[in-house]
C-alpha cells in the first residue's frame, strides 16, 4: 500500500488512516472491518509494528529514511517469517523537531525503544539517512552500556558526496523531487542537464516543481501532490541534521549491506569491530525490494551479522 493509496482511502472514507493500521489490518477484509467500525480518526503511533513475531527473538528497529515515510519497508516486513519480530519509526514530526540534529533524533528514538526493550536484546538498522540515525543510536546505547546485539546499515549516506552545509531551501526543494523521481523510476539514471534545464520555473515552489514532474512524466499521472508536499519539512530537517553530523567511530557488530553500484570511502574506517560488508544487485532505490527484501530478510534472521 503506497502513500497515493492511503491518501485515497483517506479522502473517500473520511478517516485519518494513520500508518500503524497498515499493517496492524494487512488485508482488504481487515481494513475494511476497521474503516467500518472507527468511531474516531485514528491515532498515529510513531513506533509501527511491521511483523508482531515470538517474544522468543531479538525484535530489529528500523529507522526512517530521509523523507521519513517507512512504507519503503513494506516489501521487508513480508519477506520476514512470522517469528521475527519487525518494528520501524516513523520520522518524529518537523514541527516537533524542526532543527534537530541526528544526535537529537537519536536520543528521541532510542527512548521509543528503551521503552520496550532493554539489556541488549534489540537490534537496530536503518535505509539511506535511516542508517544514519541507527549508527547513531548505536553509539549512544554503547556509551550508556546497552549495545545493540546487530547494527545494519542499508546503504547510508555516502558522507563524502553530501550535499554543502548551508544553501537555499530551493536547492533542497529540487532535491526532494529529484528523490522522489528516482523512487517512483525505481532509481533509473536521470539526464540532470535536462532536468535542471526543465525545473527552471519562473515558480520556485514545491507544489510547482511536483506539478511539472508530472506533466513532463517523471512523476505519475496519479500522483497526490498535497501527499507530497507535508513531508518536505521532514527531509529538509534531516538534510540540514546529515550536513552536520560528524559520526564517530563504532566497535560494536555491524553488517552493512550497499548496492553492486555503490561504495564509500568513509563508513569503512569508521567501523572497527565485527564487520560485515553485503553486496546486493541494483542500486540505492532496489536493495528494500523484491527479491533483495527476500534475502536481506534472510540475512538478518539468519544471525549472519552476529
Amino acid at each position: 500500500m503506497d502513500v497515493k493509496l492511503i491518501s485515497q482511502i483517506t479522502r473517500y472514507f473520511g478517516c485519518d488512516l494513520a500508518l500503524d493500521k497498515i499493517f496492524q489490518y494487512p488485508t482488504p477484509r481487515e481494513m475494511a472491518h476497521f474503516i467500518d467500525h472507527a468511531k474516531k480518526p485514528a491515532q498515529s503511533s510513531v513506533l509501527v509494528c511491521m511483523n508482531k513475531g515470538s517474544s522468543e527473538l531479538p525484535p530489529i528497529y528500523l529507522m526512517p529514511p530521509v523523507v521519513g515515510n517507512i512504507l519503503c519497508y513494506s516489501d521487508l516486513a513480508r519477506s520476514f517469517s512470522a517469528q521475527k519480530p519487525f518494528y520501524a519509526i516513523q520520522a518524529l514530526p518537523a514541527e516537533e523537531l524542526k532543527y534537530a540534529t541526528v544526535e537529537e533524533m537519536a536520543t528521541a528514538y532510542l527512548q521509543l525503544i528503551k521503552r520496550r526493550d532493554r539489556e541488549g536484546r534489540y537490534e537496530l538498522g536503518g535505509w539511506s539517512f535511516g542508517g544514519m540515525a541507527a549508527y547513531e543510536m548505536a553509539q549512544q546505547a554503547a556509551a550508556a552500556g546497552d549495545p545493540p546485539r546487530a547494527l545494519y546499515l542499508l546503504d547510508p549516506p555516502v558522507l563524502e558526496r553530501l550535499p554543502e552545509e548551508g544553501g537555499s531551501d530551493d536547492k533542497l526543494v529540487i532535491l526532494y523531487v529529484l528523490t522522489l523521481i528516482a523512487d517512483f523510476s525505481g532509481g533509473k539514471p536521470l539526464d540532470m542537464d535536462k532536468l535542471e534545464i526543465d525545473f527552471g520555473l519562473e515558480d520556485p515552489s514545491l507544489e510547482s516543481r511536483l506539478h511539472k514532474a508530472i506533466e513532463i512524466g517523471l512523476l505519475p499521472a496519479s500522483t497526490d501532490v498535497a501527499a507530497h508536499v507535508r513531508p518536505f519539512g521532514v527531509f529538509r530537517r534531516n538534510m540540514r541534521a546529515s550536513q552536520t553530523y560528524r559520526p564517530r567511530k563504532y566497535s560494536g557488530r555491524t553488517v552493512m549491506v550497499l548496492p553492486e553500484t555503490r561504495g564509500s570511502r568513509t563508513w569503512p574506517t569508521l567501523l572497527s569491530g565485527d564487520v560485515n560488508i553485503v553486496r546486493l544487485p541494483g542500486n540505492h532505490f532496489t536493495i528494500l525490494r523484491g527479491a533483495n527484501a527476500v534475502t536481506l530478510a534472510r540475512l538478518i534472521e539468519s544471525g549472519e551479522g552476529e
